[in-house]
């Protein structure tokens, strides 16, 4: 059996840095392709009634 090399405590350190890094950044992707994706939906949904009240005004104009 080979002794197990403990890790030094600064390495453990940086290795939590690293970690919680990518982890931030993970989430604040996500939450930023979330909101892009309610954007989309706002301006699609906005985009409709505009051309439903365009619809309405050729109706009555006709």
């Amino acid at each position: 059996m080979t002794k197990k090399k403990k890790r030094s405590p600064r390495r453990r350190i940086q290795l939590l840095a690293i970690m919680i890094a990518a982890l931030i950044l993970i989430v604040s992707g996500v939450s930023m392709y979330m909101t892009n994706i309610e954007r989309q939906q706002d301006v699609q949904a906005t985009r409709t009634s505009l051309y439903e009240m365009n619809a309405t005004i050729e109706d009555y104009q006709t």
